[in-house]
């Protein structure tokens, strides 16, 4: 800082307002740390109390593994690899939007029919509203009828 810079209250201003801001960053800074530093002791503890009380189970899971038959562990093994194939498939799927495509393909082929029903009901329509009523009725009928004879 010249002297002539100090003359000027604004620039004295600036630098007192400069340092407070550097003091409270600091500030926040070594509380940040702080925190940091229980937060991990903390989880630290946590964890040891964890593994404490997992061990006895994992342990006796062991042994249990280790007692049971080779064809046992074969279909545990091919289980557990199963599961995991499904899950690979499953995030595939979800990436790739299969069934976002599939869902759309399938409501534009109901769209599509539906159109089509309804322009051949507005045609039956436009010569005979009362055979118009009674085509969804004859629809029904002939497709109960082809299922009980097929």
């Amino acid at each position: 800082i010249h002297l002539v810079e100090l003359a000027n209250p604004k620039v004295i201003t600036k630098y007192v307002r400069d340092w407070e801001l550097a003091k409270e960053a600091k500030d926040v800074t070594t509380l940040t740390v702080t925190a940091m530093e229980k937060w991990s002791l903390l989880l630290f503890s946590l964890g040891q109390r964890t593994v404490k009380v997992l061990q006895p189970g994992a342990q006796s899971f062991a042994s249990w593994f280790l007692s049971v038959r080779l064809i046992t562990k074969v279909y545990i093994g091919i289980g557990l690899i199963t599961i995991f194939m499904i899950w690979l498939l499953q995030r595939e799927i979800k990436r790739r939007k299969y069934v976002q495509r599939a869902y759309d393909k399938i409501r534009r082929l109901s769209n599509r029919f539906t159109d089509f029903y309804n322009g051949i009901i507005d045609e039956i329509r436009y010569e005979s509203r009362i055979l118009a009523e009674m085509v969804p009725h004859l629809v029904f009928a002939a497709v109960t009828v082809a299922l009980l004879v097929f």
